[in-house]
């Protein structure tokens, strides 16, 4: 706390390089410290094209994954991000992350668009078939039985092999109804 006191001085200060070292000092002790991570995302922004921005976004969105109470500010840092820069720098396990934080408190539509960027650029990912599956059982919880059966006939035409396209199968067999 002493530190971040310290940081946010010098940055009221205008004296952003010294605000963002004593942050990064901080950060040095708990590399978990979301008000830290928080304070040098806002710094590190100025510079939107900088490797700086797009690595504290990374390690700000991380963190904030991770815990369910912390997922509206994950949304809102994220939103920020993408408002920010026109080339997202996220790796493939945190885009993972964000589709299933948003899948988890029913922003489906948000887990879609990831899903289907992840879908295009990198179709081998092994986590996709497990998000398709997630999100055929969330469209299906939501009662969107359509979507949800589009989602999972997806799965089992695009992962025919896969462990989740094998669940995928039988969900759709429970759902049809009686000849």
């Amino acid at each position: 706390a002493p530190l971040i006191e310290k940081a946010l001085k010098h940055i009221a200060e205008l004296d952003m390089q010294t605000g963002r070292l004593v942050l990064q000092e901080a950060l040095a002790k708990d590399s978990e410290n979301i008000e830290a991570l928080t304070h040098l995302f806002h710094v590190d922004k100025l510079d939107p094209e900088s490797d700086k921005f797009h690595e504290t976004a990374k390690k700000l969105i991380f963190q904030l994954c991770r815990n369910y109470n912390t997922y509206e500010k994950a949304h809102k840092i994220y939103q920020e991000y993408l408002d920010l820069t026109p080339q997202p720098r996220l790796s493939t396990q945190l885009y993972f992350q964000l589709c299933g934080m948003f899948l988890t408190t029913g922003q489906l539509e948000n887990a879609v668009k990831i899903l289907t960027l992840l879908t295009k650029k990198l179709p081998d990912s092994p986590g996709i078939p497990t998000a398709l599956l997630k999100l055929g059982q969330a469209y299906r919880q939501n009662g969107m039985a359509r979507k949800s059966n589009k989602c999972l006939q997806l799965l089992c035409h695009k992962y025919p092999g896969s462990t989740e396209a094998q669940v995928a199968r039988k969900s759709l067999q429970n759902k049809r109804p009686p000849a």
